[in-house]
């Protein structure tokens, strides 16, 4: 698998937008433009159409939070080519950068198995819909490096830099905009775990304490959950050993 050398302003340039660093507006041109923003929605509501208003309406106070943000203007990415960023990979085969949310320092993969014993694979947080796709390849990956049903494989990685204070002055105007913002970071390392599911043997004790002394109650073999329910939608009693 070829590697990416210089992921992150290699990623800038396939998507087409300029760094962070590069010439900004002064800061009092910015905020001219933010008072002229600011008067203009002041009045839109009662000057547009209702056909036009919701779409403008969002669109100005978009823009009142980029220029309360201190820059301009952000600057759109091709979903396409993010989608190509988001899927290179590294020679083991796991993600070139991770996309951490500003909600969690921690980016996660799982394969695991749910309540009924079935495949399920996960990750942490969630993405948004248009960008989930672009990571089947790892979760396959992990799926296939379980020994066992009863073992769960996680991919995980942990943001350990800091943010700029400008950096996270416009994260935080922007949270009133955006239902989702991640930061994309290179990985070093992926941390592997495979960890073993807790399981029920058969012939549970039922123990009760009275207060001064402990009593079995009860013995009894577990019901498996499928058979429960099955039990369940048929009207049926479950019994006990």
């Amino acid at each position: 698998m070829q590697r990416i050398e210089q992921p992150i302003p290699t990623a800038l340039t396939l998507l087409g937008v300029t760094s962070g660093n590069s010439e900004r507006p002064s800061p009092e041109t910015i905020r001219e433009r933010l008072h002229r923003v600011q008067r203009y929605r002041e009045t839109a509501a009662t000057e547009l159409l209702p056909i036009e208003k919701p779409a403008a309406l969002r669109a100005l106070d978009f823009q009142i939070a980029t220029l309360e943000s201190g820059v301009s203007g952000f600057q759109r990415v091709p979903l396409d080519k993010l989608r190509e960023v988001l899927q290179w990979r590294n020679p083991d085969g796991f993600p070139t950068l991770a996309p951490f949310s500003v909600e969690s320092e921690r980016f996660t993969f799982e394969a695991t198995t749910n309540q009924w014993n079935e495949l399920r694979t996960t990750v942490t947080p969630a993405l948004p819909a248009p960008i989930r796709g672009c990571y089947d390849d790892v979760l396959r990956k992990l799926s296939k490096r379980r020994r066992s049903r009863n073992v769960a494989v996680r991919a995980s990685v942990t943001f350990t830099g800091v943010i700029p204070e400008d950096v996270r002055r416009t994260i935080a105007r922007a949270q009133r905009s955006f239902k989702d913002i991640r930061i994309l970071a290179e990985v070093e390392h992926w941390q592997l775990e495979e960890t073993e599911l807790p399981s029920l043997r058969a012939d549970p004790l039922v123990i009760g304490y009275d207060g001064h002394d402990f009593w079995l109650l009860a013995t009894f073999d577990i019901t498996p959950l499928e058979d429960a329910v099955r039990q369940i939608c048929l009207g049926k009693e479950s019994t006990g050993a």
